[in-house]
């Protein structure tokens, strides 16, 4: 693992955080290209969260609107009610290789469907993201998403992710 960044931390994107995503869709996030090979070790985001619920993120490859198989699931994590409650995700090491289409995504598992999940989304690409390529929101109509699921990339600003990652 080869970080990039000067601090060894490996490098952050982010999109800007401006307000709370009201679709009816359980699962959300972001879709990326990268131009060379990357690990995911982290990624952070803003919900608006409910008591008992449980969320986890996911990075699955993607092909037109149709995902493809896993390539890591998260813990999950049930923080209790909040707003503006901060979702760490870890992973041991997502390898995405270079030009693979991958969602990275965040979904409330326990919820309906349709479940119009408060997800924070951003204004603009942020810093980072030259790496990733092409990032665009994706949403989901699935509590748990699974490969052969129908996704839907609105276009627009993207879902507010936070993503730790470098090169392998």
């Amino acid at each position: 693992f080869a970080p990039f960044g000067a601090s060894g931390g490996g490098a952050v994107a982010r999109s800007n955080f401006t307000g709370y995503s009201g679709s009816a869709f359980a699962t959300k996030g972001l879709t990326i290209t990268p131009a060379v090979e990357i690990v995911v070790r982290d990624f952070v985001t803003l919900a608006n969260t409910v008591a008992g619920a449980q969320y986890q993120a996911s990075i699955f490859t993607y092909s037109g609107t149709t995902l493809g198989p896993v390539i890591q699931l998260s813990d999950i994590l049930t923080p209790g009610a909040g707003s503006a409650t901060q979702l760490n995700f870890s992973f041991p090491g997502a390898t995405i290789p270079a030009g693979q289409k991958a969602c990275l995504l965040v979904s409330r598992i326990d919820g309906a469907n349709t479940y119009a999940f408060p997800l924070a989304f951003g204004a603009g690409q942020g810093t980072g993201w030259p790496t990733l390529g092409t990032v665009e929101a994706v949403r989901i109509a699935k509590a748990v998403p699974a490969n052969g699921d129908t996704i839907s990339i609105p276009g627009g600003d993207p879902f507010g992710l936070m993503v730790v990652f470098g090169a392998t």
